[in-house]
């Protein structure tokens, strides 16, 4: 374990994220980002600005938080998101307070990040803040799993 441990500690974000990023755009229909979601098999999309910029995050909890706002006359339990239209964008149902990490960080401080901010994925970044990858928590397992293997 400590071989597979001292990998996770070298091992970079850059060699187990998805560089097949699909993104929507802010302004993008939730209609549309659904069909995303469910074209592309995804459970989490990176929302960028006009420039590309990663301005925040848009899960398929989004999608139920906003649709348990509408089941319950406009308001979700426990928040008060904003009243559900049929042509809302993704900005307004997205996560605008994004984590995100940066390619050359390794593996262990990805998992680090997401255990302490409770979530699956993290956009890496380039240096103007456009999304170059996303690192999930099922990525570092397969590299764990992987890292295992070759110490066993």
């Amino acid at each position: 374990m400590d071989a597979a441990r001292e990998s996770l500690r070298t091992l970079l974000v850059r060699d187990v994220m998805s560089t097949d990023v699909v993104k929507t755009v802010a302004r993008q229909r939730m209609s549309e980002v659904a069909r995303l979601l469910v074209r592309h098999e995804l459970s989490t999309l990176p929302v960028v600005d006009e420039h590309g910029v990663c301005v925040g995050m848009l899960s398929a909890v989004d999608f139920l938080k906003r649709d348990a706002a509408l089941v319950n006359g406009g308001s979700a339990p426990h928040q008060s998101p904003p009243e559900w239209k049929p042509d809302d964008v993704a900005a307004t149902h997205m996560t605008p307070a994004i984590q995100a990490i940066d390619e050359q960080s390794s593996v262990a401080e990805a998992a680090r990040v997401m255990a302490a901010q409770h979530v699956h994925h993290l956009p890496v970044i380039d240096r103007h803040g456009r999304p170059r990858g996303i690192i999930s928590t099922m990525d570092i397992l397969k590299a764990l799993g992987r890292s295992s293997a070759v110490a066993e």
